[in-house]
């Protein structure tokens, strides 16, 4: 979703896995997490750098794995990925009869669906982000998962409030979080050093943030301008419900059909950052380079970032996370989108689940409880934010072991959204989701950049976005009228998904 940050760290991490493929994967990472290659997080089944094939009778099914963290996805990535996979499932007892096989990289699940219908492609398990939920629904491609959570007594509560949020689509659920992305602030104390300025208390709120924004504005070392903070906008839409909610706002309804966001408390949302841009307290970009460049003294950074953070601040400078501060209507920071789907036209469901439960859990032991293995090895291999709240000390524990510089920060602040509740992603409306964003996006950059008062844009945004919905549904019920006169040799579908 993000372009991600710590590529020299991953890079190298990649290569020194790369090196070494005894358990499938780089034994320098698993020694730097305190485990061995070939047992513990790396598993057990065949030996060390031998790849089992799948034997004539299995019934093999497909997936996406998550790339996020990697640099690139190439063949030595997905031979490690296939080497864990072949370890801990392909060869474990519990999945007798099953064989998973890691295929291509993540994304692009309209292009997925077009090759389903077309018969010239077929994946069970897709990775994906942003507006594939809505795509796959509408066109009868995404398997709903809540039956299938209740039957094995999964709860939702395992996986942020959030991300389950934003995995559901008018309260059904059809993905689950492949990684949480969360959001907090990178800062340079070492500024406020110079400029005799406090650090703020974690559980400092919007206000005074503000002001301590505002006192650090001046010249910076090169000479050029330095704001007090980013405000991680960029003017567009990803990014708006998450700072609607931390003054009572919301961008749409429940049910996702319409916009919501005119109101007296989301003018005020907007009007709070605006006011900064404009006065040269905030600037209106991101990235760890804003911090080491002293282009603003407080950074709202993506967690893809936090790895990159110990790669390029490292021990030149004095430096540390904190929190969002507390908005108006209480705690609210972004974190991403991305899931795990099942593919509802998967030639076998029962098989394609056991490997979904795999990849989203482990493998459940006679206690009930699972072994996160699948899970554990993306932050290993990725270092990338757990999707379990259950896995943070764990992804803490990795990260500090592969970038020493990060030990002593304060990292739960990463972890914070994610284990309370106040992580909010972008959403999708159901219909014309693609048209809503832009429409959103162009409005935003017309608020921020003081074009139009928060007021006007919310209203023009608003009657424009649901104007566009309306039409959007009355399309998606004519197709699905039309739909049932020509059918297709793939499942019934309700409509052509956005993209295709």
């Amino acid at each position: 979703m993000f372009g991600l940050g710590g590529r020299a760290t991953r890079r190298a991490t990649l290569r020194t896995a790369a090196t070494v493929t005894a358990g499938g994967v780089g034994a320098a990472v698993l020694a730097a997490c305190g485990k061995t290659a070939g047992t513990g997080a790396a598993g057990t089944g065949a030996a060390a750098g031998v790849l089992p094939v799948p034997q004539s009778g299995v019934t093999q099914i497909t997936f996406q794995p998550n790339t996020q963290g990697t640099v690139s996805y190439n063949k030595t990535t997905q031979t490690l990925m296939q080497q864990f996979v072949d370890q801990n499932f392909n060869t474990n007892p519990a999945y007798k009869g099953i064989w998973a096989i890691v295929q291509g990289p993540w994304g692009n699940v309209s292009g997925q669906i077009a090759d389903d219908i077309a018969g010239t492609g077929y994946t069970d398990i897709w990775e994906t982000c942003c507006g594939d939920i809505p795509a796959a629904e509408r066109s009868g491609f995404a398997q709903p998962l809540d039956d299938l959570l209740k039957q094995d007594n999964i709860p939702k509560t395992w996986w942020s409030a959030g991300h389950i949020l934003a995995d559901s689509l008018a309260g059904t659920l059809y993905g689950l979080p492949s990684y949480d992305g969360t959001e907090c602030i990178t800062y340079r104390q070492d500024i406020l050093d110079q400029l005799g300025l406090p650090y703020p208390d974690p559980t400092w709120d919007y206000k005074s943030a503000a002001t301590l924004w505002a006192s650090c504005t001046g010249k910076n070392s090169s000479g050029s301008h330095r704001a007090g903070v980013n405000l991680y906008w960029n003017g567009n839409q990803e990014n708006l419900d998450w700072w609607l909610k931390g003054w009572g706002a919301s961008e749409m309804n429940a049910a996702q059909t319409q916009a919501t966001m005119n109101t007296p408390q989301g003018a005020d949302a907007l009007a709070y950052g605006t006011q900064m841009l404009l006065d040269g307290v905030a600037i209106n970009t991101r990235g760890i380079h804003l911090l080491t460049s002293e282009q603003c003294v407080f950074a709202m950074l993506h967690s893809a970032y936090v790895v990159n953070a110990a790669t390029e601040l490292g021990t030149k400078y004095k430096w540390d996370f904190l929190p969002n501060p507390t908005w108006p209507a209480g705690p609210s920071s972004f974190t991403t989108i991305d899931c795990n789907m099942l593919n509802a036209a998967t030639k076998n469901q029962s098989a394609a689940w056991e490997v979904f439960k795999w990849l989203n859990l482990g493998t459940q032991s006679g206690d009930g409880t699972y072994d996160y293995a699948w899970p554990k090895f993306q932050i290993q291999i990725n270092l990338i934010t757990p999707s379990l709240i259950a896995l943070w000390d764990y992804w803490q524990t990795t990260v500090q072991a592969v970038a020493p510089p990060l030990k002593g920060k304060a990292l739960q602040w990463w972890a914070d959204p994610s284990i309370k509740g106040y992580g909010y992603p972008q959403l999708f409306y159901q219909y014309n989701y693609s048209q809503a964003s832009t429409i959103e996006g162009n409005w935003v950059a017309e608020i921020l950049s003081g074009k139009v008062t928060p007021q006007v844009g919310l209203a023009q945004m608003e009657q424009q976005v649901n104007a566009t919905e309306a039409a959007g549904q009355s399309e998606a019920q004519s197709a699905a009228a039309a739909g049932k006169k020509f059918p297709t040799n793939g499942p019934a579908m309700a409509g052509m998904p956005a993209g295709i």
